[in-house]
């Protein structure tokens, strides 16, 4: 992670902890985060972040847990409800999306509501479905030219990571 990245990641940390409401913020090294609070039904803030160093920009929203799935949530990604979810999208296509779920629910049942959601939406279980967290990777999808990770997150008991990403074409 470069430097413009780590100044943009502990700002987003502090604003999503809400120790941080300014609507624009600067990093030490120049990069600019725009804040919206409550910027569409059901999300509870939007940072959009511009590193200085001329790379990708950054979109972060997060959802506040909810009974119902919200109308503006997207509509590719699995909803969990009472979940806090937190989707972390780069402009780049290459690098993958982030989404983390946690909320009262221990990780495995948030896990399988991901799984059987993105199941019913086409994505295939290619990975044998792993809920012991014995390893890293809890599970992996595929749908076309896109893959699923599902990880857990960090020690969190109620918590886990979906990453999404486009296939890389083989050049061979």
């Amino acid at each position: 992670m470069g430097t413009s990245m780590a100044g943009i990641t502990r700002l987003i940390t502090r604003i999503l902890v809400g120790s941080e409401p300014a609507p624009e913020l600067t990093t030490e090294d120049g990069s600019t985060l725009r804040v919206e609070h409550h910027p569409a039904p059901g999300a509870r803030v939007r940072i959009r972040a511009h590193p200085f160093d001329g790379g990708a920009d950054i979109t972060v929203t997060a959802w506040a847990p909810a009974s119902e799935r919200p109308s503006t949530f997207p509509e590719d990604l699995p909803f969990v409800l009472g979940t806090e979810i937190v989707d972390f999208m780069s402009a780049n296509d290459a690098a993958p999306r982030s989404i983390s779920y946690w909320g009262v629910e221990p990780s495995d049942a948030i896990a399988a509501a991901v799984i059987a959601q993105s199941i019913s939406t086409g994505w295939l279980l290619e990975a044998p479905l792993d809920l012991s967290f014995a390893g890293m990777q809890i599970a992996r999808m595929r749908r076309g030219n896109r893959d699923r990770s599902i990880l857990p997150l960090g020690d969190a008991p109620t918590g886990i990571l979906l990453q999404d990403m486009a296939i890389p074409k083989r050049t061979t």
